[in-house]
């Protein structure tokens, strides 16, 4: 099963995409600070790493650098659309693709699939 770290400090929006994850047959670990997210990348590598940013997470696109010194997991940064500015740093510290909300959670479950196409790993069959 694929393994997807979420790092976010809201709680609700962290329920959100855990469920979508979830339902698309991801295993999903979520942490809401900087400590737990390189504690849990430590403990249980990730496939890959999904992170909020901007202004209610005070320099999450810092902890985007500090994810890609840890790991070669793709790293999805994840922000407001009037919060592209945070974005846009946390695609200078190494994240490897973004998505501006509001977006629908299968454009976000289509993008980390495409992120983990590149490394190798795929959506599994559906048993039918």
């Amino acid at each position: 099963m694929i393994r997807i770290l979420v790092i976010d400090p809201d709680k609700h929006i962290g329920e959100g995409v855990t469920r979508a994850l979830e339902a698309d047959k991801m295993a999903v670990s979520v942490v809401h600070n900087r400590e737990e997210a390189l504690l849990q990348l430590q403990r249980e590598p990730p496939d890959a790493v999904v992170v909020a940013v901007g202004p209610s997470w005070n320099r999450g696109e810092d902890l985007c650098g500090d994810v890609c010194e840890r790991t070669l997991a793709p790293l999805l940064a994840v922000g407001k659309i009037e919060h592209y500015l945070a974005v846009e740093r946390a695609l200078a510290a190494g994240a490897d693709a973004h998505a501006l909300q509001p977006c629908s959670t299968g454009i976000l479950v289509g993008q980390l699939w495409a992120l983990l196409r590149r490394v190798g790993l795929s959506r599994p069959a559906n048993p039918g």
